[in-house]
């Protein structure tokens, strides 16, 4: 019965993973257009300055944070740049026996001057329990999720990480200085 009903699924597993390629592919080699919305980075105070912290990347790393950021400047994610209040890139191991980079950004600063936003979050008991009375669940990795987004150009010194590609320059991510609006 199970071979039945597989067989029967499979030319709608094949017709949606063409549909949503995308989603299950590679991230994108390029940029994405500019959006209806974009993210923006309200600060408190424009002109607060952070303090200085080196990034930080092990050895082992080191290799899985160079091809990142070359395949993400050579897309134009990712812009080398100089900026004062540049936050520190961390590159840490994802979770799992292959070894995969995961990078985040220490933006603790930058955050407690950021401008709160009061939209509510929707309730995760509902989406849990919808969620939960499906027998399939995605398993998605949605690692470079954030390329998606496009930044508004005003945003983009905000939003300055320093790697430890070079110690003295940060990155401007999300949006191309000079793109957008």
């Amino acid at each position: 019965m199970f071979n039945q009903l597989n067989a029967k699924l499979e030319p709608l597993r094949q017709k949606w993973v063409k549909r949503f390629e995308p989603i299950f592919g590679p991230p994108p080699a390029r940029l994405p257009p500019m959006r209806e919305v974009n993210h923006t980075i309200p600060l408190i105070n424009p002109d607060a300055k952070y303090s200085t912290r080196p990034p930080r990347c092990s050895s082992a790393m080191f290799p899985l944070l160079r091809e990142k950021t070359e395949r993400y400047v050579k897309a134009g994610w990712w812009t080398p740049a100089h900026g004062q209040n540049a936050a520190p890139l961390l590159a840490i191991p994802k979770a799992g026996a292959e070894l995969k980079l995961r990078t985040v950004i220490d933006a603790r600063e930058r955050n407690a001057n950021t401008v709160i936003d009061s939209t509510p979050l929707p309730n995760q008991d509902m989406i849990r329990e919808a969620v939960a009375s499906h027998p399939f669940v995605s398993i998605i990795d949605i690692s470079d999720a954030y390329e998606q987004m496009c930044q508004k150009h005003s945003s983009l010194r905000h939003s300055e990480p320093t790697s430890a590609m070079s110690s003295n320059k940060g990155i401007a991510m999300g949006r191309h200085p000079g793109r957008g609006s």
